[in-house]
């Protein structure tokens, strides 16, 4: 059974907070470009809740210049925290 709209916000095991809003991009040192990306929802399936995610545009690793993405994922909420192969928070939802 799957739950969408879980919550507008939600801890992760980490005690991260992910909200609705919020914009993130990826830690991962071989990803390229690097991906932006804004939750959209957050969905919530037997227990197990994940951040839909709107990618926005990605970085070009070498030229830093911005590439155009649009592409919707779905993403664990507990790989969301700042470590080498998670996600960073980079700016918190508007509301």
């Amino acid at each position: 059974m799957t739950t969408t709209s879980a919550a507008a916000r939600v801890i992760n095991r980490r005690g991260t907070e992910i909200r609705i809003g919020q914009t993130w991009a990826d830690n991962s040192p071989t990803r390229d470009p690097i991906r932006h990306f804004t939750i959209t929802d957050l969905e919530a399936t037997y227990g197990n809740v994940q951040a839909v995610c709107h990618i926005t545009h990605g970085i070009d690793r070498i030229t830093g210049e911005k590439v155009s993405l649009d592409r919707v994922v779905r993403i664990d909420i507990d790989r969301m925290h700042p470590t080498r192969t998670g996600y960073r928070l980079t700016s918190p939802d508007e509301s």
